[in-house]
């Protein structure tokens, strides 16, 4: 394969393909493969292999794009499965900026986060205990502890905000005009998507539990002075327990 028919078949994946019957895409696993060849032979340099990699990053962004691309979910979870068995920590790069909301363009939603997991677990030989499920399945913890703690302050500085509202006005006027109700803190919609604790997806819950408990303070603790069985699984239904509650006060924030 040339140079110009690599480029054409990825320009073909991008607008054109629809199979998405399958876990490692055989028209994109092609691709990479032939690239590898091309280095290997020195036939194209390492900013060409650059490059194709580059194009093939928008091909699967495109795919997913809500916006302004395809949108097909499933597709663009293909052709990221094929292009983590090539490049994995870019391949998880990729579905952050499926779910990144700090721009203006998202591309996918939190949900991409759950379903590709569940995607890799289907596909992959290693199943649920494929390595890559857990750095991705951990972006749901890093955004709920951001949105927690953002939740937190924003509360807080409302009400201090309302104290001193309510220190410079008469007690009769604050009968008349009672202090306004907070309003919703602007977060993620990561605790909308994240699993809960049902049959579909509680695989990947306990498994956001475990990996939640060890950055917990409290859990932390708890599990470090845990030391028979008994007290570990004690010890793991409070951290779920904690781990719900946090969950559901950041998804009854979203509902306000």
């Amino acid at each position: 394969m040339s140079i110009v028919s690599i480029t054409e078949s990825i320009e073909f994946l991008k607008c054109i393909e629809t199979d998405d019957s399958q876990g490692v895409h055989p028209g994109l696993k092609k691709v990479m493969d032939e690239i590898n060849d091309l280095i290997k032979t020195n036939k194209i340099t390492q900013s060409q292999c650059s490059e194709f990699t580059e194009s093939i990053v928008d091909c699967i962004l495109f795919t997913r794009d809500i916006k302004t691309g395809r949108g097909l979910r499933t597709l663009a979870y293909s052709y990221l499965f094929t292009f983590q068995q090539y490049f994995p920590m870019k391949a998880i790069f990729i579905l952050y900026m499926f779910v990144n909301s700090e721009t203006t363009h998202q591309i996918g939603s939190w949900r991409d986060i759950r379903e590709y997991c569940a995607f890799v677990a289907k596909h992959s030989p290693f199943g649920t205990a494929d390595s890559i499920i857990k750095p991705i399945a951990g972006m749901y913890n890093n955004q709920m502890i951001k949105d927690n703690a953002k939740m937190v302050k924003h509360i807080a500085t409302w009400n201090e905000k309302q104290q001193k509202i309510s220190a410079r006005i008469s007690e009769t006027d604050a009968a008349i005009a009672p202090p306004l109700e907070c309003p919703p803190a602007e977060i993620s919609f990561a605790a909308k998507w994240t699993p809960r604790d049902k049959v579909k997806h509680r695989w990947l819950f306990t498994t956001l539990v475990q990996m939640w408990a060890y950055i917990n303070p409290e859990c932390k603790e708890l599990i470090a002075a845990a030391t028979t069985d008994s007290e570990k699984e004690a010890v793991f239904a409070v951290c779920k327990k904690k781990y719900k509650a946090m969950v559901t006060r950041l998804a009854k924030e979203l509902d306000r």
